[in-house]
């Protein structure tokens, strides 16, 4: 959270300061709420009635709320103080806080607090700012699902392709469907990438350990009637068929993972 995401509002002539998170929730600052709610020890009150769950101590603003920072409290905090008030009006700042406050919140990244000595270019300042916050959110919402399409784009072009009950495909097989997306791939030119890259022995058809630990293969080996037969072979995972696809087709950069080799 930073500051530029503090929204204050007005109830009857309080203000209660509510900040909005990368995730688009409100976070109520504790003391604010048990004030218009008519605790004489606000400190206190949201100690004994808000869940460790619902509060946190948002220390990174001190700017504006003091070295010691302030106690932000979620819905369902906020929620918890509204029921232990004694105070009448208690409804009503819940029916204000659920039916206006929450929901543009919610919609357009901020409240809008409007004063009667508020006039037209002001009030459009405010919009304008909300506006941009909201923008730069969604933006980077879109971002991340573009990042995640891209992510299973290549398994979702094969399809239904894994037909083995464990969820792994041989090279012959991954070849057949990898030729839809680069028709060289044929299985030499597979097993050729792979061991000219470290991952399957130089002699063979086995998995190296640089392959079985990020798990890109696992070996398997021949069964009948109950007998293991031969020397293992390697078989692709779901995750092995995605990293090769990116990083061999698409020629997309894969991060480095800890032990093991690019």
């Amino acid at each position: 959270m930073d500051t530029n995401q503090i929204t204050q509002f007005d109830f009857h002539g309080a203000n209660v300061r509510v900040l909005t998170d990368e995730h688009g929730e409100p976070w109520f600052v504790g003391k604010d709420v048990a004030q218009v709610l008519g605790y004489s020890d606000t400190n206190k009150a949201v100690a004994m009635h808000v869940d460790n769950e619902d509060k946190k101590l948002n220390d990174k603003t001190s700017s504006s709320f003091g070295q010691r920072g302030a106690t932000l409290i979620n819905e369902s905090g906020l929620y918890s103080l509204i029921l232990s008030s004694k105070l009448p009006q208690a409804r009503e700042f819940k029916r204000w806080v659920t039916s206006e406050v929450l929901p543009q919140i919610r919609r357009t990244g901020g409240y809008i607090p409007i004063n009667d000595t508020d006039d037209e270019k002001l009030i459009l300042a405010k919009a304008v700012g909300i506006f941009q916050r909201t923008v730069r959110e969604k933006d980077r919402i879109i971002e991340t699902q573009r990042d995640e399409l891209e992510t299973v784009k290549p398994l979702a072009m094969l399809g239904e392709a894994f037909v083995g009950t464990d969820g792994t495909m041989s090279v012959t097989q991954a070849a057949r469907h990898l030729q839809t997306i680069d028709h060289t791939m044929s299985r030499d030119t597979i097993y050729g990438i792979l061991r000219g890259a470290g991952y399957i022995e130089a002699k063979g058809s086995s998995p190296t350990m640089k392959a079985i630990r990020p798990g890109y293969l696992v070996a398997k080996q021949y069964v009948r009637d109950g007998r293991k037969l031969g020397t293992p072979y390697a078989r692709f995972t779901t995750k092995g068929l995605n990293w090769f696809i990116r990083r061999y087709i698409y020629g997309l950069n894969q991060p480095t993972l800890e032990g093991t080799e690019q």
